[in-house]
């Protein structure tokens, strides 16, 4: 027997406080939607024939707004609880006009809250409580244990969110004032049964995605080694995935036939343990694309994102329990209350794309060279590293360590300039991953110019040079017709030098020291 619609009056709060029961009679129309990974919105319609509450000071921007309605047990579930953002008026269909209200939740915060911020030593799970502090939410976090030596927020909380969740796994989605981040879990399940509170039910699944392992690879420039983290398809089950329904689990089996294997190379990884993670991050997240389910009820406010829904009557296929993953409730005066669920997401985009669309916000302006000014030239490793500042991220932040470009560089050999405090250099970033930073070169400026300035008044080069910090130089110097060259080796004071060109070789000092030329035991001391 089909269970009958929901018959509530809701309760609407605004600025905390109850609106009156003719107002309340006014509501025609009432939407809140919800899915993982993203703010709770609300759209409320009321009646405004005379434009009378849309003129008044009924509802306004940033007015907190609170929507409850009873179960049919009788107890109060409150479907929304955020800020209005926007109102407007609107006829719609009908020759009434109706006042507006949209609303998000307190998350909506992550989205807007931006202020780059470099984490040395820190934890996923301790960014993420530091993040759900300072847009005023609690946090629940349950996500593999990774410690990053360095992190750079360089977006808003929200992509910072999307970011780690891509690489290590997990949902995210805001319970009123609470943060929660976990990978999808079965928890105790609200029934539905068909033709009783289930009125539509739709089921789909696509191996086409599949493949047998997604393997991370990266490179350790600690141990110059090559590091790798396999997650294999077998591992998973249904449960992993938030669906514990024969349908999955048959279909899977069905589509190894399907199978191949991903690799994965453009996202860089610190260490091995760190591969396996987002190597399973990633299996996880095809597995859980390989499903798509949606369905409609009545009188059910209780359903969420991140609850459980236990269907039955579907026969044995499609009877299980399934994680939310996007819930939209409708009242309405004529049918009160409504409730559409979806679990699984369906999507169909390879491997690459979605883990390109998670970090595309991160990456665009870590995807390009950047500029920046050297802050620490003593690296504890004494491996040539230094540390910059890129004002264009940060004018407060350090740069993780960062490598440094050198022509042959190799063990114990190559061109070795060092940087001093103060260079502008051009940096580059592995990946787009603020983590892995090099540096390919230092630039020269109005305000930092080259030892000569003019190398060219011919509009030929005529010198090439190489100068020291101490004003020391070696300079190569073409003749007029650019055939010959002349090799000079300056001192800072310019009056001593060797010169070695097509002539000969030319020796002169100009101070009160000595030129001292010896052979074995001989020797030759000139003495000015």
């Amino acid at each position: 027997m089909a269970k009958t619609a929901l018959n509530a009056t809701p309760v609407v709060k605004i600025r905390g406080a109850a609106i009156k029961d003719e107002y309340v009679q006014r509501l025609a129309d009432a939407r809140f939607s919800d899915e993982l990974g993203a703010s709770a919105s609300a759209t409320l319609r009321f009646a405004d024939p005379l434009f009378e509450l849309f003129s008044g000071n009924f509802a306004k921007i940033n007015d907190s707004v609170e929507f409850s309605i009873a179960d049919e047990t009788g107890k109060k579930v409150q479907l929304f609880r955020g800020v209005i953002v926007g109102v407007a008026i609107d006829q719609g269909f009908s020759e009434g006009h109706q006042l507006v209200i949209n609303a998000y939740d307190q998350s909506n915060k992550l989205s807007r809250l931006e202020s780059p911020k470099a984490h040395l030593n820190v934890s996923p799970a301790e960014l993420i409580r530091k993040i759900a502090k300072r847009n005023g939410l609690t946090a629940k976090v349950s996500i593999p244990t990774v410690q990053l030596d360095y992190f750079m927020e360089i977006d808003d909380d929200q992509t910072t969110l999307d970011f780690l969740a891509a690489r290590l796994g997990f949902e995210w989605w805001v319970e009123d004032k609470k943060l929660v981040v976990q990978p999808p879990k079965l928890q105790s399940a609200i029934k539905l049964t068909w033709r009783e509170s289930l009125t539509n039910f739709s089921a789909r699944y696509s191996g086409a995605a599949r493949v047998d392992s997604v393997t991370v690879r990266g490179w350790d420039p600690d141990t110059q080694k090559p590091v790798s983290g396999v997650a294999k398809r077998s591992a998973l089950s249904g449960r992993s995935i938030g669906a514990d329904v024969p349908l999955y689990s048959a279909r899977a089996k069905q589509s190894k036939a399907l199978g191949g294997n991903a690799v994965v190379t453009d996202s860089p990884v610190a260490n091995a343990k760190e591969a396996k993670v987002m190597a399973e991050a990633l299996q996880g997240d095809i597995a859980a694309n390989e499903l798509m389910v949606t369905g409609d009820c009545v009188g059910e406010p209780g359903l969420g994102v991140g609850k459980s829904v236990k269907i039955e009557g579907l026969g044995p296929q499609l009877s299980g329990s399934f994680f939310l993953t996007r819930v939209e409730h409708r009242y309405s005066s004529e049918t009160t209350l409504v409730t559409k669920f979806e679990a699984g997401r369906g999507n169909s985009f390879s491997l690459g794309e979605r883990l390109a669309s998670t970090q595309r916000k991160v990456d665009r302006s870590l995807r390009q060279f950047a500029l920046g000014t050297v802050t620490n030239i003593k690296d504890p490793e004494k491996s040539g590293r230094v540390r910059v500042k890129v004002p264009s991220l940060s004018q407060a932040d350090e740069s993780n360590w960062a490598r440094v470009v050198a022509p042959g560089a190799g063990a114990d050999r190559g061109l070795q300039l060092p940087y001093e405090v103060g260079d502008e250099v051009m940096v580059a970033y592995l990946g787009g991953d603020p983590r892995f930073p090099v540096v390919v070169g230092g630039v020269w400026s109005k305000k930092h110019k080259p030892p000569v300035p003019d190398v060219a008044p011919k509009d030929k080069v005529g010198q090439r040079t190489l100068r020291f910090g101490s004003g020391s130089q070696i300079a190569v110097i073409d003749d007029d017709k650019g055939k010959a060259a002349c090799l000079r080796l300056e001192h800072q004071d310019k009056t001593t030098f060797i010169s070695l060109g097509e002539d000969g070789i030319e020796m002169e000092s100009q101070s009160k020291g000595k030129i001292v030329i010896k052979v074995g035991k001989a020797s030759l001391e000139l003495d000015g």
